[in-house]
């Protein structure tokens, strides 16, 4: 069996001075590209980061700064300031420009000249430059914002903008245009976008510019020389969803019933819903419909809907490992290497943690992570629970299965209706029984099978590097036949009190 090597992560640490520092921390709304065996993961900005920020890795999981694709001053857009300067990003700032009055929220794009760039996702363009799609926001909390695209010749910039993709006012009676996700799907190249209000849009883009393949402008709507699903878009999720992407598959091995292999293609969308939640849903259309295990359209206006993969947890009593999750990005490696990049707050520090921590009125800082994503028999996209330590996919017999941690695992049970995880202990026995905090029956034939409580449950099977006990343990993700989602976790170190 191929166990991961030992990664040795990085301590998660809190902010420093200078950015050189910071490794996976302090990163918000991440996504990932790859260029010449080096993976970029290009995140939201910070008040010593303005125009956003890059890291690199060479294995996913150790990244270094590698500085920000927009070169911005505190004020680049005060007077007398050449429009050029700072990523040609005064278009944007225009229409974000926020007054004092205008709100009682945080302004993040300011009179002065103060801008703030937010989420960012980056492509390499069919001219073989790398394409930045970019989103920047007037107020914290707010629909006042923009979509566009800016160009480099180099993947670490410096980037110039060469025009808007979707704008949106402020009142949320519009999409919000943020949280942009650039795919290639069959036929062509597409936008997915959106962050609550009215939910996700999907736009096509022309492949030989990036821009929109219509032409369409903020005036054409504001003159009405267009309708709104022609400017913003077709809806594919209703409701308060954000962080949308979008995967195309194809021909993917799926099994039915009989055990007879087919090949699919389909769209797999991941999201965000509510706090610390990533829905899936999937469909045979770019512009869906996207539906769950069950047929209803993934809506966060409809509670349950969507495949619930993960939320906000906890494996042991007392410590909160993951919470208020957010922004995910499906990516596939040159290598073939499916993973999610999303960003989320843990208390997994090193302690004493400072007072910050301890005041749970405040908020926890963002992290980077990195976790695979596979399919199981049927098609359905599933995580690992865990952050990626370059495991890989392998034969893993019964034996390997009872022996690492003599047949005792850690359960997260995720059901539809969002409620907070926590780890049960379970124990698998040489005869087929499940005992602990369910009662049950398993069996192993190419992916786990685990029956309890009426229901049946099945997915893949792989090693994964347990932080905790500094050790390889194998791990598994099960999605039962209405949607429920169950991870396990071999139990390698004494559970503390």
């Amino acid at each position: 069996m191929v166990y991961p090597e030992k990664p040795n992560f990085d301590p998660i640490v809190l902010r420093t001075k200078s950015p050189l520092d910071w490794k996976e921390s302090w990163a918000e709304n991440p996504a990932l590209i790859e260029e010449n065996g080096k993976f970029y993961a290009f995140s939201a900005d910070s008040p010593a980061t303005r125009g956003g920020q890059i890291r690199i890795s060479s294995d996913l999981i150790h990244w270094k700064y590698a500085g920000s694709p927009f070169v911005l001053e505190k004020r680049a857009y005060a007077k007398n300031k050449s429009t050029e300067l700072f990523g040609n990003l005064y278009e944007s700032f225009l229409w974000c420009r926020t007054f004092p009055g205008e709100t009682n929220r945080p302004l993040l794009v300011k009179e002065s000249g103060e801008i703030s760039v937010q989420t960012l996702h980056c492509i390499r363009g069919k001219d073989r430059r790398f394409w930045l799609y970019y989103s920047m926001t007037g107020y914290g909390g707010g629909s006042k914002s923009c979509i566009g695209l800016a160009k480099a010749d180099r993947v670490t910039g410096p980037y110039s903008a060469v025009g808007l993709i979707v704008c949106s006012k402020a009142g949320w009676r519009s999409p919000n245009a943020a949280d942009p996700f650039v795919f290639e799907g069959e036929n062509g190249l597409y936008l997915v976008y959106g962050r609550e209000g009215m939910g996700l849009y999907l736009l096509p883009l022309d492949r030989e510019t990036g821009l929109r393949t219509d032409g369409l402008t903020r005036a054409d709507y504001d003159e009405k020389r267009c309708s709104f699903e022609e400017y913003f878009g077709k809806n594919i999720a209703r409701g308060s969803v954000r962080g949308g992407s979008i995967l195309y598959q194809k021909g993917v091995s799926v099994y039915d019933e009989e055990g007879m292999e087919h090949k699919s293609n389909f769209y797999t969308l991941l999201c965000n819903c509510g706090e610390g939640q990533i829905r899936s849903a999937k469909s045979a259309s770019p512009e869906g419909p996207y539906l769950d295990l069950a047929g209803n359209e993934i809506s966060a206006s409809a509670v349950g809907t969507g495949e619930l993969l993960f939320e906000s947890h906890h494996w042991r009593k007392k410590n909160t490992n993951v919470t208020k999750i957010g922004r995910t990005a499906l990516f596939r490696t040159s290598g073939g290497v499916g993973v999610v990049s999303y960003h989320a707050a843990t208390h997994a520090l090193k302690r004493p943690w400072p007072l910050c921590l301890l005041d749970r009125k405040k908020p926890l800082p963002y992290f980077l992570f990195v976790n695979r994503f596979l399919f199981d028999r049927r098609g359905n996209l599933l995580l690992h629970c865990n952050r990626f330590g370059g495991e890989q996919l392998c034969p893993i017999s019964k034996e390997d299965f009872l022996g690492v941690s003599s047949g005792t695992y850690l359960m997260l049970r995720l059901d539809r209706d969002g409620k907070s995880a926590q780890g049960e202990k379970i124990v698998f026995t040489a005869k087929g029984q499940v005992q602990g905090a369910v009662k049950g029956f398993w069996r192993y034939e190419n992916e786990l099978v685990l029956t309890f409580g009426g229901e049946t449950y099945r997915g893949p099977v792989l090693p994964f590097w347990c932080i905790e006990a500094k050790q390889a343990g194998i791990s598994a993700s099960l999605l039962g036949e209405s949607g429920e989602v169950l991870y396990l976790n071999s139990l390698l170190a004494p559970e503390k009190n």
